[in-house]
């Protein structure tokens, strides 16, 4: 991935204990650490990034956390109904794969980022609200 992602940490067995202290373990001493979750389609990746911020933010001089979700990257239902991709939304070719990346860029870089959100209520991103 452009020399952006560090070595995995491949999850599906680790209790949250070992998996918060492999990526503490991992955190360099100083500046920005990006920690990204993957998954398959509504498998539960943010209920798994709210927890893990958590319990990063319970610790003894815990960094600041900030989750951005990659439901934001998503094209708007419009663009996604354009594209024949209405049975794929959620899927890879449904996202902003190139706002994505320049969003991560920009905040390994400390750069300050406007990040789409993603309305639970009407479905679709809204482009009114940022993060």
């Amino acid at each position: 991935m452009d020399g952006l992602a560090d070595p995995v940490i491949n999850t599906p067995m680790l209790g949250m204990d070992a998996i918060l202290a492999e990526v503490m373990r991992r955190r360099p001493q100083q500046g920005l650490f990006v920690v990204g979750v993957g998954g398959s389609v509504a498998v539960g990746k943010s209920t798994f990034a709210r927890a893990l911020g958590q319990a990063i933010a319970a610790l003894a001089d815990a960094p600041r956390v900030e989750i951005v979700s990659t439901d934001g990257f998503l094209f708007s239902n419009k663009t996604i109904a354009e594209r024949g991709l209405k049975g794929r939304k959620g899927f890879p070719e449904s996202f902003d794969v190139d706002a994505l990346r320049a969003a991560v860029r920009a905040i390994r870089l400390g750069r300050q980022v406007r990040v789409p959100l993603y309305s639970h209520t009407v479905y679709d991103v809204d482009p009114e609200n940022a993060h």
